[in-house]
């Protein structure tokens, strides 16, 4: 914004470098690694979609886009290095797209979105897409479950709570249940997975990850046709 220029180095591996005239890396873009790139052990790929739901999930990852404002982070970047060049390390944004779970009738695609939060410190923040795997349709998360939000939260933390991997403390449960976004939930074959990202909880100074297992009970929250199919560990 106030006029600097950059020069621009892309390499087909690392992605692009926006680097000063004299040479300081400000940032690295990473290259985008689309859905149909990735095959994982017992997952179910992109190449297990029909047709039909290839071609809408490229077009829907096509029109979303970068979940990142490269201008915005280019910014920040600027004014982290004229804060303090002599300790300033280059700031990175990327993101990649993954299968993440699959059911008879839906498929998950989780995207991980990565950006330098300050400093050297990084954040990986993921966000979780629901297909109908033979049409390919968009379908909303709220539309995965049977009941509102604000129980699907708590019904969630109370079970894995009772497993152990949840928060024990009052407290805390009540602020997750206060911050919880349905943006902040993603599926993996066998659990749900809940990630509060930095800041979003008073009490937490980094991410807190809460992940529930596709009990009986857990089941029972989700319409019987999203439940992803269970593998074996």
């Amino acid at each position: 914004s106030d006029g600097t220029e950059l020069h621009i180095w892309k390499n087909g591996w690392f992605g692009t470098m926006y680097q000063t005239a004299d040479g300081v890396e400000l940032l690295r873009e990473e290259v985008y690694i689309g859905p149909e790139n990735h095959y994982a052990g017992s997952t179910e790929s992109f190449d297990d979609l029909s047709e039909t739901a290839k071609d809408e999930v490229r077009e829907f990852y096509e029109k979303q886009g970068k979940l990142y404002d490269l201008q915005a982070e280019l910014e920040r970047a600027w004014k982290a290095y004229q804060e303090d060049s002599e300790h300033f390390c280059a700031f990175m944004a990327g993101q990649e797209t993954t299968p993440a779970a699959s059911s008879e009738q839906m498929f998950y695609f989780t995207t991980h979105l990565t950006r330098t939060i300050s400093g050297n410190t990084v954040q990986t923040t993921p966000r979780c897409d629901a297909f109908d795997r033979e049409t390919g349709e968009s379908i909303s998360l709220t539309a995965l479950f049977t009941c509102t939000e604000e129980k699907l939260i708590v019904d969630l933390l109370n079970l894995a709570e009772k497993a152990g991997s949840g928060p024990s403390d009052a407290a805390l449960q009540a602020e997750m249940e206060d911050a919880f976004r349905m943006e902040y939930l993603h599926f993996s074959q066998n659990e749900i997975w809940i990630e509060f990202p930095r800041g979003t909880l008073p009490s937490q100074e980094h991410t807190y990850l809460v992940s529930v297992a596709f009990s009986d009970d857990c089941k029972e929250l989700l319409q019987p046709w999203a439940v992803p199919k269970q593998v074996e560990q």
